[in-house]
């Protein structure tokens, strides 16, 4: 009898045991939603908020003004002219100067947090070409084995905050960019550019601009 009684206890202690480990995987999947916890240092793309557009694309959804891409471009270039047709066919243009009335934008007003989203942005649009790019350059051993594609990224200038909208520019030294400048011509306003090109950053997502 007693050889029994210590055999009963021992297997009610098991299951006793096995209940409890149930109750807390349950408590776990039911409290995250059925995935492991991350980890502090873990990111996933889906937490990453931040698209990069061109100034064309920004201008064509509606997410800058006409006025916004005069003041973006004169702080790029110090001037910004308009470019107005005088007749009815438009032959004749003339150049209407342009200077804003607002405090001149300098990349020490960006706070290191949106630096290094707009970074992670840079990274997911050019993603591919950035990691065959480093590849190449750590195999030919001109770069260190521990740099990774987001430490040759950049944020060159900070050309004004519109909205939700930031006017930068970005470059990465894993990339070349030409030293010639060439016209670009948005909104009627028209420039001389040197590469990198304007790019308008918003931490929202693409759904949410689409809205």
């Amino acid at each position: 009898m007693k050889t029994m009684k210590n055999k009963k206890g021992s297997t009610m202690s098991t299951l006793l045991l096995l209940l409890v480990v149930a109750a807390v995987l349950c408590a776990c999947v039911n409290g995250n939603g059925g995935k492991v916890p991350r980890t502090a240092d873990t990111t996933t793309n889906d937490e990453i908020k931040g698209t990069l557009y061109s100034l064309q694309e920004a201008y064509d959804r509606g997410f800058l003004t006409k006025a916004d891409v005069m003041l973006i471009v004169y702080f790029l270039d110090d001037s910004a002219f308009e470019v107005v047709p005088v007749t009815v066919d438009g032959e004749v243009w003339v150049m209407d100067d342009f200077v804003p009335q607002i405090e001149t934008p300098a990349l020490t007003m960006l706070d290191q947090k949106t630096i290094n989203n707009m970074k992670m942005a840079f990274y997911l649009k050019h993603r591919q070409g950035l990691e065959d790019a480093i590849q190449y350059e750590k195999n030919n051993g001109s770069i260190d084995k521990n740099t990774s594609e987001i430490d040759t990224i950049s944020v060159d200038s900070f050309l004004g905050k519109y909205n939700d909208f930031f006017a930068i520019q970005m470059s990465s030294s894993l990339f070349e960019y030409g030293t010639g400048n060439f016209f670009e011509n948005v909104a009627s306003v028209e420039w001389s550019q040197f590469t990198p090109q304007i790019i308008i950053y918003t931490a929202l997502s693409l759904e949410e601009n689409d809205e």
